[in-house]
Order: structure tokens, then sequence, then C-alpha cells
């Protein structure tokens, strides 16, 4: 059957140009001046500096940030090593930096960026010293893993084949040095798999994972300088990735039985239950100081939790305000990890046997976060946040999801922070289709079952109308079906 709105994937084609001038018009009208007079506030929050990784070397912490029109990476609270804006001044176009890596040793940098909004993009090589362009990779690659004076990447195939034949899409591991570069494992591996590769954090050990879509996954591990000798290790019906490598053990957080997340161990083919399933989910989990360090999400914001590298539960960190917590990198000695929330774009701390705050930025005022339950349709209890101010005008703008097997965990909306000031109340609604409750509620919100996605968002709308509020409910991506259910 043809498609009668196939023209409009052509944004040259003049229909296009012209429905969306007449929008914009139309839009403009509509809003007046307000949007002049609210801009000022909504930039000043979205200029505030947001982290968007950080490594750790021997020479220091490498961040990188974006702060108002710019990226940057650079050594914290130091020099600057890349600027976005250098690069579109080099290139003569926009640039959008994506990641960065760097070696142990704190001597090499490995940056992608993408250049006029386009999908390829380029990854360089850096000396960091000298700061000398040593290699630079088109199209982009990703997952560079330092190993002496050479490198393991990934690289996706969007077209063509694989040096092995397979056409594409499909993902191969290369190594690269001085003689060149050779493709060193997933030969024979269809279109479809993609391949990650980290190192353990003693540096011995590579930890390769094959996975197929959201419900498979193989583990390699082997000698990190002898990808011949790589060998499966582990594999499942699910997600699964490893931790680390500690005296011959795999630690591996698998999302076998109830999909809430375990951590196994795998030894010589024999697989030992380390820390069992929970009621919440077991999100991540990294090893530091002999000890594990691991993220549980209860009620859609991260609890840390502490056990020994046997199981046993040691210690647990709860923060000030609900939030979203993820490690960054360790290097088995210490421990990155990001902490947001819906007013503190980000703070960085660090874990080496006890938790310390190393920098952050937080929007100044009086706030408080409040969770509640609304009741869906089939009396399923339906979890969110509200964010207010020191007035309440009684206008709430509720923002969800329910898809994906994501989880809306509390995050920096700068939007969001003007329209609290002035009174309003601000609602996040953890809806079925995500991961906020485990595999269960993730299929309890697909296909046939999407209704619930919508019953559960009429729930929470309808709980704030009946204690006063007038609503508007927000969507983006997917979700923008459930602005439609009320």
């Amino acid at each position: 059957m043809e498609d009668p709105y196939a023209w409009m994937e052509n944004l040259e084609d003049e229909r296009v140009i012209r429905l969306v001038e007449e929008e914009n018009k139309r839009f403009r009208e509509f809003i007046g001046e307000l949007s002049d007079e609210l801009f000022p506030g909504v930039w000043e929050y979205y200029s505030m500096p947001t982290l968007y990784g950080a490594k750790l070397t021997e020479k220091g912490i490498i961040a990188m940030y974006k702060e108002r029109e710019r990226q940057l990476i650079r050594w914290l609270g130091g020099d600057v090593i890349v600027d976005s804006k250098a690069l579109e001044e080099e290139l003569n176009d926009e640039v959008l930096l994506q990641g960065f890596t760097a070696d142990g040793k704190g001597r090499f940098l490995a940056y992608s960026f993408s250049i006029g909004g386009a999908d390829e993009g380029i990854t360089r090589i850096i000396d960091l010293e000298t700061r000398k362009l040593i290699d630079e990779i088109r199209p982009s690659v990703w997952n560079v893993t330092f190993l002496g004076d050479g490198y393991y990447f990934s690289r996706f195939y969007r077209h063509g084949e694989t040096p092995d034949g397979v056409k594409a899409p499909a993902v191969r591991l290369f190594w690269k040095d001085g003689s060149g570069e050779r493709m060193v494992f997933g030969k024979g591996l269809g279109s479809g798999y993609f391949i990650s590769l980290r190192k353990s954090t003693d540096g011995k050990t590579a930890m390769v994972t094959v996975t197929f879509g959201w419900n498979r996954a193989e583990i390699y591990v082997g000698p990190i300088e002898e990808p011949g000798m790589w060998k499966k290790a582990y594999s499942a019906e699910v997600p699964a990735e490893p931790i680390d490598v500690i005296d011959g053990k795999l630690y591996v957080l698998t999302r076998e039985g109830k999909g809430l997340g375990k951590v196994i161990t795998v030894e010589d083919g024999e697989v030992t239950e380390i820390i069992p399933e929970g009621k919440f989910p077991l999100e991540w989990a990294v090893i530091v100081d002999g000890k594990i360090l691991a993220g549980r999400l209860v009620h859609a914001s991260h609890r840390l939790e502490v056990y020994s590298l046997e199981g046993n539960k040691l210690d647990e960190v709860t923060f000030d305000l609900p939030g979203s917590v993820y490690p960054l990198d360790t290097d088995g000695k210490r421990a990155l990890l990001r902490y947001e929330s819906f007013t503190v774009p980000y703070r960085l701390y660090g874990f080496d046997g006890k938790f310390n705050l190393i920098e952050g930025q937080e929007v100044q005022g009086d706030f408080m976060v409040k969770e509640d339950f609304a009741v869906s349709k089939d009396g399923t209890r339906v979890h969110y946040f509200l964010v207010k101010g020191t007035r309440d005008e009684k206008k709430a703008w509720v923002f969800g999801y329910g898809g994906f097997n994501i989880a809306l965990t509390p995050r920096f909306f700068p939007q969001a922070i003007p329209f609290i000031k002035r009174g309003g109340t601000f609602a996040m609604a953890n809806l079925r289709g995500g991961s906020e409750y485990g595999e269960e509620w993730h299929r309890a919100g697909m296909r046939e079952n999407k209704q619930n996605v919508f019953d559960d968002f009429i729930a929470v709308l309808e709980k704030l109308k009946g204690e006063g509020y007038k609503v508007s409910a927000w969507g983006r991506s997917s979700c923008r079906l459930l602005i439609y259910t009320k």
C-alpha cells in the first residue's frame, strides 16, 4: 500500500517547508510575546554546566561537560583538552561531542564527534601531553580500549559488508597499532549483533559482551593481549553484563529469573549466586576496594548498597533528594558516580570504601520533592513524583513515558524550574511499560497491554485534578500518545 504521507520524509519538499512555516506562524500568533518573556529564565537553567562523563587516570580525572553553547573535555579543575567551539571553527560547521575515553596512565585520549547533525561522525585519538593528533577514524568508532601503544575498538557497519562478508548492519572488533589494524573478534556473527569490550580493573582480562536485541547476551573472557584465547564464559536469553574478574571469577549482573537483576559469579563453568533478586530492580554493580557497590531502583530512584564479594550486605546509602545515580568509571580502587535530581544538574561523587562529593551544580531556592501513588483502572498502584517550590498555584505539568523498558528516574528538567518558581508543580509518573519495577512491569505496558499505560497516566491526572490542580500533560517521542489520553 502506498503511503500518502511519504513526501513528509523529505525536508526539502516544498510542501514540508510550507507546512512548517504555517505551523510556526500559527504557534507564534497563539503564544504572542510570552516566549520572549519566558526565554531568559529558561535559558538561565539550560545554561547551567552539566556533567556527561568522567574517567580516572593516574594523572587525574578527565571530565566532559556541557557549558552554555559549548561542550568541553577537560582535566577536572584544570586545562581544557577539547572545546566544541574550537572544532566548529576548524571545521566551519556545527559540532556535537558524542563521548570520550582515556587510557589509565593518562597518556592518550579518544573522543568522537558528529558534524552538522550527521549520523556518522569522526573519532580522534590524541597524545594528552603534546595534544598532537595520533589518529583520525571516519566514520566514528566506539568502545576504544587502550593497551600499551595500541587500542581495540568496535566498528559499526551501516553500509556495505564486514571484512568477513556479512552485510550491514553489523559490528566487528578491531585492534590497531603502528603496524595497522586487523579484525580480532566477531567473525561469522550475523546482522543485528552488537559487540562491546571492557578490561577488568586489574587490566589483565578482556570481557567481551555480544548482544542480540533486548533478549540475548553472551560474555567472553580471556587474556587482554590474546584475542584468539577469548572464550565464552556465560550466556543467557536475557540481558546480562560483566562486572569484573576477581581472582579468576567472572562477576556478572544478569536478568535471569524475574528480570529484577542479580549478581552471579562464573568460574570454570560453575555459576554461583552472590546477590539474589530482591523486591526492587538491581540496575548496576561495580567492584571497588574488594567490595560490590550496587545501584538498586526503589520506587524509581536509586539507593546504593554495598556488599562483600561473597554477597553479604555491608551498608546502604540514600541521598537527601530522590535521584538517579550511575557509575562513570572505576579502576578497582576508586569509582566515580554521577548523581542527578530534579533541581540538581549533577553531582560527581567518588567512592573508595566511603563516599565523598567531588563537585556539583544545584539550583538555588527552596524546593521540595514528594512521592505519591495513584490507583489505575485495574487497581495497580502507580508511583509519581511531585516537585514544588514555596508557592502552590494548583497548576500541574505532568510528564510520563511508559515504554521500551525505560525507567523515568529523577533528572534535571531545566524548562520546569521557572514554572515551579512561578508557583507551578512539576509531576513525573512512572507508568507500566518502563523498567521501574522489573520485567513484569515492562511487559504489563507492551503490545496488547498498552492500554494499561494510558490508564495509569489517566489515574495520575485524575488524582491531581481531584486535589484541585489544573493539569497540563506533556509527552515526547512515543509518549506523545499519552497527551491524547485525557
